[in-house]
């Protein structure tokens, strides 16, 4: 994801920092982000999924 970041934008300050993954207990998951209605601007949508 960071080199397609950087591609758009080779000005911005990036930090990373490395997730271990669960060694047990991980299950997967099938969900939908759906987004509606007409756009009024050019903007930006952030989304986050909370570990754990």
């Amino acid at each position: 994801m960071m080199h397609v970041y950087l591609q758009n934008d080779s000005n911005g300050s990036i930090y990373l920092l490395p997730v271990a993954d669960a060694s047990t207990g991980m299950t997967g998951s099938d969900g939908k982000l759906t987004i509606t209605g007409v756009p009024t601007a050019n903007e930006v949508i952030s989304f986050f999924l909370p570990a754990g």
